[in-house]
């Protein structure tokens, strides 16, 4: 879903631990302009920009005619460019469009320049996916899979960093089984709450060092914990507090057989939304992903039921529904179906103005006081506090005040006391006084 920080190893290969995020932070600007910076490029005797040349190359010929001349970049490496994540920025724009045949094109190009990066071919499969090709999903998948190197490159980080090499050597001791009680007891995994200082959640428990785990969601009760993992895929695990002790995250089964993502357990513990990669039942046709839901019941979840479209659903405390649709939006429920969407108005639309791209992943606050999301999908986090009108306030840059750049789909814990959100691949978690610190008036102690 877009780039990430990224460890380098012999041969500029990219190390497969990292999954790509769902969007870039970058924005590109029109075809035009992208134009002119190429030959201003050329000017300077500065390499032109694959990207740029990607762009304008496509929509002057489409998507199909334009293959051929792609190749031609890949030719001769040499004299040209070659920025991944601008090129998968590029491409989500065109995903966002639906425009599938230029999105494929121009993940195709990606996935053969940076053949070993799962950045590249993650992007690749997720076009596939929208465009309801789950045949080339697998043959994806597959090649890449069978052209990894079979060096694991767990060991090179090692080498590397003490501090990597202790939680790795950690995690091997203390491994379980999904499901298996791991004795750990009390509340947040009976970790010490994080100040102001971000820290790594639940580390060898939820947070592992050969897969990313990102877009969570506690319970309201405090005893069930549902996040996101992603290795050869894309899977909702739960963690529960048992009598023994929280267990080992384990598949959820709502989900079972497609990809899914973003859970989001509502405030008063009754429903469950998630995205998941499946047409609604009963549909051959519908959309090949959406916004789903399941009751609890007092044998479980529910089955799952298509509620619309949209990504990462969030709720405050009343009730309210919130997610993203082009932007940030508060949505209703009509017959049980999303309704029509208000657009959330303020600093968030300022802040699209001067990325060039949507806000999303919205987290609420319990109490509807203020809300954090990141820009164009992933890397980057702001906040924006709820005036008194009900208006939004001036987007707040968290990179400012402690969070990474590179951190993006946050959620707030039920009690409204910590911020999780995912970063370099793991899931971090830091005190929302950082925010509270934040709010118009506050006095910082």
């Amino acid at each position: 879903m877009s780039t990430r920080s990224r460890i380098t190893i012999p041969g500029n290969r990219s190390i497969p631990l990292c999954v790509v995020r769902t969007a870039a932070v970058v924005a590109l600007v029109t075809s035009t302009a992208l134009a002119a910076e190429v030959r201003g490029a050329k000017a300077q005797d500065a390499k032109p920009a694959a990207a740029a040349i990607i762009q304008a190359t496509i929509d002057r010929e489409g998507a199909l005619a334009a293959r051929t001349k792609l190749d031609d970049l890949l030719v001769h490496p040499d004299q040209y460019s070659f920025s991944q994540r601008d090129i998968s920025a590029l491409g989500l724009r065109y995903l966002q469009r639906k425009a599938f045949p230029e999105a494929i094109a121009v993940f195709e190009f990606n996935e053969r320049r940076f053949p070993d990066s799962y950045d590249a071919v993650y992007n690749l499969i997720q076009a596939h996916l929208a465009a309801g090709d789950t045949a080339r999903v697998d043959r994806t998948l597959g090649a890449w899979l069978a052209r990894r190197p079979k060096a694991e490159t767990i060991e090179q980080r090692v080498a590397k960093s003490p501090a990597f090499a202790k939680r790795y050597e950690d995690e091997r001791r203390g491994s379980f089984r999904p499901g298996q009680s791991t004795g750990v007891q009390g509340p947040y995994f009976g970790q010490v709450p994080p100040g102001t200082t971000p820290q790594v959640f639940a580390p060898g428990i939820v947070s592992l060092i050969s897969t990313r785990e990102y877009a969570c969601s506690m319970s309201p009760d405090g005893r069930e914990f549902y996040f996101t993992r992603r290795g050869t895929g894309q899977t909702i695990l739960v963690s529960r507090l048992e009598p023994g002790g929280w267990t080992f995250p384990e598949p959820v089964t709502f989900s079972a057989g497609f990809t899914a993502h973003e859970p989001h357990v509502t405030h008063d513990n009754k429903r469950i939304y998630w995205g998941w990669s499946r047409p609604p039942a009963g549909s051959s046709t519908g959309p090949a992903s959406g916004i789903y839901v399941s009751e609890r019941t007092p044998t479980g979840w529910s089955e799952a039921r298509y509620v619309g479209q949209g990504m990462n659903v969030n709720s405050t405390r009343d009730g309210r529904l919130f997610m993203s649709v082009d932007g940030l939006v508060q949505v209703p429920l009509v017959d049980s179906r999303f309704g029509t969407p208000e657009r959330l108005r303020g600093g968030m639309e300022t802040l699209a103005s001067t990325f060039g791209g949507h806000p999303a992943h919205p987290a609420l606050a319990p109490d509807g006081s203020y809300i954090v999301f990141d820009v164009l999908g992933g890397p980057h986090l702001f906040v924006c506090f709820r005036n008194i009108d009900g208006t939004w306030g001036e987007a707040i840059d968290l990179a400012d005040h402690g969070i990474s750049a590179e951190g993006g789909i946050a959620s707030i814990s039920p009690d409204g006391k910590y911020l999780f959100y995912g970063f370099e691949d793991d899931i971090y978690w830091v005190s929302t006084k950082l925010i509270e610190d934040l709010r118009p008036g506050a006095t910082r102690k």
